[in-house]
């Protein structure tokens, strides 16, 4: 929400809430797959995730047809089996000197907390799916 207007048109009220609701509902959905420990990816429920976070979690608060493609885009960016591939980068870069983030490789909780603790404190805008100039943008 910090690049609007050049990511959303507009502040939305997403909040921890949200996140948590998100969250439960993939649990819930991964649980009744069985095992954790072994959960083939192809048999979450890709298309039910991606439709409930854009219709009705996250989707239900925007009221704009750009910010509904945002939101869009960036459910379908990560929810697919792709996502799982450590390779897959979560987010593009143009740039040769930034690095892009991509999937830990673990398996771990550990192994998960650990990449996240190494995450840079403030993070690209690219992560974002904006260009690096975006701070320029916004300051003109």
């Amino acid at each position: 929400m910090r690049y609007i207007p050049v990511g959303w048109t507009k502040v939305y009220e997403f909040n921890e809430a949200d996140q948590r609701c998100a969250l439960d509902l993939i649990d819930e959905y991964i649980d009744a797959l069985g095992t954790r420990n072994n959960v083939d990816i192809d048999k979450i429920p890709w298309d039910a995730f991606r439709t409930i976070l854009i219709e009705n979690l996250y989707g239900g608060k925007i009221d704009n047809e750009y910010d509904s493609k945002i939101l869009i885009s960036l459910v379908e960016k990560f929810f697919k089996p792709e996502s799982f591939d450590s390779s897959y980068p979560l987010f593009d870069v143009e740039d040769e000197k930034i690095v892009p983030l991509k999937m830990p490789d673990g398996i771990r909780y550990s192994q998960f907390l650990s990449w996240v603790e190494r995450l840079p404190d403030s993070e690209s805008p690219t992560w974002s799916g904006l260009p690096l100039n975006v701070e320029k943008i916004l300051k003109s």
